[in-house]
């Protein structure tokens, strides 16, 4: 599928280091072999570190599970783990034809001025990029102006628009560019349900 990117709103809302992944399109959270995060006890398994599919967060979680053991001194089945992660590359092989062959178009991530880039905030990409030119740095800034990235989608949708028009009207890479911070809470909630969470 073109475009289709990894949820990293957790990682990136606890610090995790990120890093730009030309192939995959995307900003992936750093992960050793056990898929630990660069934050010590964060393990990030699924789609959430890279998108592989259904099989592979399973086979991904379980790898997970089994570092988290491992790392509290507990006995794991070596021959599981082997298996597990022959299982893992064998079901990913195929992921770098394919990143190659559904890169999204420059066009989708750098739209035409009239474009809505932020659907919650109604923000064009004009004012983007207008914005970018008069001074802002990158995305959080553009976010601090316009609002842009502060809708009830909290910058799912446009998060990665942003990061582009930054990157393109700068001149620098998207990694350079970087990307919005996140704050919870990591879904909209209503101040009802904040009031039900208090004990009378």
């Amino acid at each position: 599928m073109k475009g289709v990117i990894p949820e990293t709103h957790l990682p990136r809302a606890l610090g995790c280091r990120m890093h730009w992944s030309e192939a995959g399109g995307a900003f992936h959270p750093h992960r050793d072999i056990h898929l630990q995060s660069s934050v010590a006890g964060v393990y990030i398994a699924g789609d959430a570190g890279g998108i592989g599919g259904a099989t592979v967060a399973l086979l991904e979680g379980r790898l997970a599970a089994m570092g988290i053991l491992a790392s509290l001194g507990r006995p794991i089945d070596e021959l599981l783990l082997r298996a597990t992660r022959r299982d893992r590359a064998a079901h990913l092989a195929a992921r770098p034809l394919l990143d190659h062959l559904y890169q999204p178009s420059p066009a989708i991530l750098t739209p035409a001025d009239g474009v809505l880039a932020c659907r919650c905030e109604e923000v064009t990409c004009g004012e983007i990029r207008a914005a970018l030119r008069a001074g802002c740095a990158g995305p959080n800034q553009v976010k601090a102006f316009l609002r842009c990235g502060m809708g009830p989608c909290q910058g799912r949708m446009c998060g990665m628009t942003l990061t582009s028009l930054a990157a393109s009207t700068h001149d620098i890479s998207m990694g350079d560019a970087g990307f919005l911070t996140i704050r919870p809470p990591l879904r909209p909630i209503s101040l009802g349900e904040v009031a039900d969470l208090v004990e009378p």
